[in-house]
């Protein structure tokens, strides 16, 4: 059988088992139950189950082989699926029934929205275009609800809200002038203007105000999303290092976040702050929108619930 290995070196796999439970999920939603092994079925169909390959002393004919691949990967979305429950308590929106997930809802929609945006079929084009888009803003006012009364929050990833839309520059210049210790200043050498596009890597600034006149030592997190399959290749993309080309940063340093709408792997949760900073995963977008339920519903509901409907 499959040697059992730290969370680090199979985190890949976790990860790879975590999508098949996003495909029973999605089932769930759809039809209101799903069996939780159907993701794997879909896999078992398309015959893509090689990463399930099973380490025995003995050679095995061809059906035992994939009898036990399938128990492998069916085994691991089970406990994939439960993990989460665990990780969410009430929050979740399923609940598991004598081996079926049952969509059960909850106070808000974001996990529904997160999920949509890992399985629509692309976030580029036509309208899930919308799926990034929200992501970022939702996740920018969820991280300044954290924050308290004090909390400001500013959207700065391309493409930017306003007519005509404001540069890379204008979005800075808007912080800078609210919060003052977060100024444009590029390095010698480069345009006085910024990037001719994008956002150096940087979707949203939250910030605590100060409580008093003084703005100085204020609490700054620079906030980078990742919603495509490649999230795992922008760990890098934000870092104060390429920001300060363009920024004076505050003396306090900021605080990165990494806010994806997966479940991560233990594994790769854990390799990703180290590399990230904080990371918001769909569990955490989901506990922070019930934290807020009833505001997150006034001001984002109308917005995820149309969302939602182009998958779901």
């Amino acid at each position: 059988m499959r040697r059992r290995d730290d969370p680090y070196s199979l985190r890949a796999h976790h990860q790879r088992i975590a999508g098949d439970a996003d495909q029973t999920e999605m089932t769930a939603v759809i039809d209101g139950v799903a069996q939780i092994d159907s993701g794997v079925r879909d896999e078992q169909i398309a015959g893509a189950m090689d990463d399930f390959d099973i380490v025995s002393d003995q050679p095995l004919e061809e059906w035992h082989d994939n009898d036990l691949k399938y128990d492998e990967a069916a085994g691991g979305v089970r406990l994939e699926i439960e993990r989460r429950a665990s990780l969410l308590g009430e929050a979740y929106p399923f609940s598991i029934e004598s081996g079926r997930l049952v969509y059960t809802g909850a106070r808000t929609k974001a996990y529904e929205f997160c999920l949509a945006t890992v399985v629509a079929p692309n976030i580029t084009s036509g309208v899930y275009v919308i799926y990034p888009r929200l992501f970022e803003r939702l996740c920018a006012w969820l991280v300044q609800k954290s924050l308290g009364p004090l909390g400001r929050s500013f959207h700065t990833g391309a493409p930017r809200d306003g007519k005509p839309q404001p540069t890379f520059r204008q979005a800075v210049e808007a912080i800078q002038r609210e919060a003052e210790e977060f100024s444009w200043r590029p390095d010698d050498g480069l345009p006085q203007q910024g990037p001719s596009t994008g956002d150096a890597g940087l979707d949203f600034v939250v910030y605590q105000s100060s409580i008093c006149p003084r703005l100085v030592g204020q609490l700054f997190i620079l906030g980078q999303c990742a919603c495509g399959e490649d999230w795992t290749e922008k760990w890098n993309d934000l870092t104060l290092p390429k920001l300060g080309k363009w920024i004076k940063l505050p003396p306090v340093a900021p605080t990165r976040v990494l806010a994806v709408p997966f479940v991560l792997s233990e594994g790769y949760f854990r390799d990703a702050t180290k590399e990230a900073g904080i990371v918001i995963d769909r569990v955490r977008v989901s506990l922070y929108s019930d934290m807020f339920d009833e505001e997150l519903n006034q001001v984002w509901g109308e917005k995820i619930e149309s969302a939602v409907g182009h998958v779901f």
